[in-house]
């Protein structure tokens, strides 16, 4: 029986004329039986707990949580299988083929079966893979160097099921394969998230109905990621994408970014003057999880010092390490929940309070006069378990040597441009009022 080796990267470049298949059926099937060795391999210990409570070992009983986690897996694997069949293989065509850096990556699929509910967002990511440490202390790292994003475009011309895409790629990018940065690899990813119709079919039991235009059919989600090759060129795609689509996405993304920017930085008016308000506990999940591994390395230096004192030598390298690891996360988790800004833009003044829950620490004020004072910091950068990166910005304004925080933990660049407008326009708008 021929072996399947699922951790072998995918050459993207095998058929591209025929179509480059995405990654979710094999990642199904590898769930699937991943699911059923992590349920099957406990089994001994399993036949052995009747044995094991009469000698009363109640700690057998934790072997139960391997075949909980491989039931979980199975049935992800099996969803997933489902809604793949459903739908039907969808492979994508690029062009140019392959993608440009420095040009454009352009690309359409067809839906096997079924419709578009609403224009998908795609995302395109430029990732960084690779390996440090060596045998079990391996750790196997993704860093996105780059991604965007956009809406998809469906022609009506080629049928309901069509889906195309565009993006423009900055030249400066490393292209796919190995060498960036001397270690690891550059693979770039197309992920596709959007809601699909399909006719309700009598095995489908297990794609979960969303939505209904009649009992013929239902809504299931759509969620695919293609790697897809990409070298150095200027080449545009020929794809026949409506102008008005490309604008309208255009005003979309910016609208989102200015919706983004209001949810996170509470702006209003206030004599005259522009505020923002970057509210404490805005971010709580972000600080709860530095909380967690803060008490979880402080706790467990506090038992290695115990340790130590009992005779343990060695451990006194150890324990100041994680106790003060711990210790650190702690602090700042606490000032990451607590920290909060409280600003004033007047005509030329700029007025900063900080606050920590609530409470004033400390003011400054500054000249602001010239949107060239106001610029972008990047802060802390997060990613997801689903490749979805997250750089967070802080809005600053210089003024001579001092510089001047008046917004921070804007999620994403776009958001965080979309709030430096707003503040400019504020500041424009007593010289274009002069001038009309």
């Amino acid at each position: 029986m021929k072996s399947i080796n699922f951790f072998k990267k995918r050459s993207s470049t095998t058929n591209i004329d025929a179509g480059i298949l995405s990654d979710q059926k094999i990642m199904d099937t590898f769930m699937l039986w991943f699911g059923v060795i992590f349920a099957l391999l406990p089994t001994p210990a399993i036949l052995a707990i009747p044995s094991e409570l009469e000698k009363g070992n109640l700690l057998i009983l934790a072997v139960l949580v391997f075949p909980l986690f491989g039931v979980f897996f199975i049935r992800k694997g099996f969803i997933g299988r489902s809604t793949y069949k459903l739908i039907g293989p969808t492979p994508m065509f690029l062009d140019p083929s392959p993608g440009c850096v420095g040009g454009q990556v352009g690309a359409k699929f067809v839906l096997a079966h079924g419709h578009w509910l609403e224009p998908p967002k795609i995302r395109l990511s430029c990732v960084h893979i690779y390996r440090t440490g060596s045998g079990k202390n391996s750790t196997t790292h993704h860093d996105v160097v780059w991604q965007e994003y956009v809406r998809g475009w469906n022609n009506p011309n080629e049928g309901a099921g069509d889906m195309r895409f565009v993006f423009d790629v900055p030249s400066e990018l490393p292209v796919s394969g190995q060498g960036y940065k001397k270690r690891g690899r550059v693979d770039w990813q197309v992920h596709c998230d959007g809601q699909v119709v399909v006719k309700r079919q009598s095995n489908s039991g297990n794609a979960v109905q969303a939505y209904a235009k009649d009992k013929q059919e239902h809504v299931v989600k759509f969620e695919r990621t293609w790697t897809i090759p990409v070298s150095t060129g200027t080449a545009l795609t020929s794809l026949d994408i409506a102008a008005e689509h490309l604008a309208s996405s255009r005003l979309m993304k910016q609208r989102e970014a200015e919706a983004t920017a209001i949810e996170n930085i509470k702006i209003g008016h206030l004599a005259g003057d522009l505020t923002l308000e970057s509210r404490w506990g805005r971010h709580f999940i972000n600080g709860l999880v530095f909380f967690v591994c803060g008490v979880v390395f402080a706790i467990a230096g506090g038992f290695l010092f115990r340790e130590a004192l009992a005779g343990e030598a060695m451990l006194w390298l150890m324990a100041p390490i994680f106790f003060f690891i711990g210790l650190a996360s702690l602090i700042y988790s606490i000032f990451y929940i607590g920290r909060g800004l409280d600003v004033a833009i007047g005509v030329s003044r700029v007025r900063m309070v900080r606050t920590f829950f609530g409470k004033a620490l400390y003011r400054r004020e500054g000249v602001l006069t010239s949107p060239s004072q106001i610029t972008l910091k990047l802060g802390v950068t997060s990613t997801t378990n689903t490749g979805v990166k997250t750089e967070y910005y802080a809005l600053v304004v210089t003024d001579g040597t001092k510089t001047i925080k008046i917004a921070e933990a804007i999620p994403g660049r776009d958001a965080a441009e979309a709030l430096r407008q707003i503040v400019i326009e504020h500041i424009q708008a007593p010289l274009e009022h002069e001038l009309r």
